[in-house]
C-alpha cells in the first residue's frame, strides 16, 4: 500500500513540473482519489485464512478439483505430531513442507519392493519412499490403517483426497460408506486427532450428502 501512494505521489510530482501552476489543484485532486480507491481496495481484499487446528475434529472439504485440501493438510502439520496422506495421486508427486506417511489408493500393483508396516513410507524434501496401496474400494483395510495410524499417539492428522472416488468404487453400499466415516471419525476423536476429507457434495446425491455432511464436525 505505501508504494502504491510513492508511486502515485512521484508521478504527480513530475506532472506538475510539466504543467502551469494552475492544473496543480486538479492533480492533488487525481492524487488523492486515486490514493483514496488504492486505501478501499487494499480494506477490502480477501485474504486466505489460516486453517484453525481443532484436535478431536473431523473436517470436510468441499471442493472440486482437490488443491484446497493439500494446502490446509500442509498447515495442519505445522502442530501435528505425524501426517498420514491417503491420495489417489502416485505419492511420487505429492510434496509437503513436512514428512508424510502415505497410502496410494489404486489397483495397480508395481514390482517396486513393498516394504510393509507405516515407518516407511516418507514424502518430504529429499525423502525417499516405499508406495504402500490400498484399493479405492477397500474400506476394511483403509479402517484399520488409519485406527493403527491415530492409535500410535496423539495429535497426528490425516488427509484423505477424494472421497467422490472412494464412493464411486463402492457403489450403492451407502451403509458401508457411513459406517467407516462414523468409524474413523470416532477414531480421530478419542486420540485427539485431526481428520481431513476432501469431497465434492454437489456430485453426491442429497440422501447420501446428508449423511455424510452429518459424519463431519465442520465443513470448508
Amino acid at each position: 500500500m505505501e508504494g502504491y501512494r510513492k508511486g502515485v505521489e512521484d508521478a504527480v510530482r513530475l506532472m506538475k513540473k510539466a504543467l502551469r501552476g494552475e492544473k496543480d489543484n486538479l492533480l492533488d485532486r487525481v492524487k488523492d482519489y486515486l490514493i483514496k480507491k488504492a486505501e478501499g481496495r487494499a480494506k477490502h481484499r480477501k485474504t486466505k485464512p489460516k486453517f484453525v487446528l481443532k484436535y478431536g475434529s473431523t473436517v470436510l472439504v468441499n471442493e472440486t478439483k482437490g488443491r484446497k485440501i493439500y494446502r490446509i493438510f500442509d498447515q495442519a502439520l505445522e502442530k501435528s505430531s505425524e501426517g498420514l496422506c491417503i491420495t489417489h495421486r502416485k505419492p511420487s508427486t505429492v510434496e509437503f513442507s513436512k514428512d508424510v506417511r502415505v497410502i496410494w489408493l489404486t489397483d495397480y500393483h508395481g514390482n517396486e519392493e513393498q516394504l510393509g508396516g507405516m515407518g516407511a513410507m516418507l514424502i518430504g524434501d529429499g525423502a525417499t519412499y516405499s508406495e504402500d496401496r490400498i484399493p479405492p474400494g477397500d474400506l476394511s483395510t483403509l479402517t484399520h490403517v488409519i485406527k493403527k495410524f491415530m492409535g500410535e499417539d496423539r495429535h497426528r492428522v490425516i488427509m484423505i483426497d477424494n472421497l467422490n472416488r472412494i464412493i464411486m468404487r463402492v457403489g450403492d453400499r451407502y451403509a458401508d460408506i457411513i459406517k467407516f466415516l462414523d468409524t474413523i471419525r470416532g477414531c480421530t476423536a478419542e486420540h485427539d486427532g485431526v481428520l481431513l476429507i476432501s469431497v465434492d457434495l454437489n456430485e453426491i446425491n442429497p440422501p447420501l450428502r446428508s449423511q455424510i455432511e452429518d459424519s463431519a464436525d465442520d465443513i470448508l
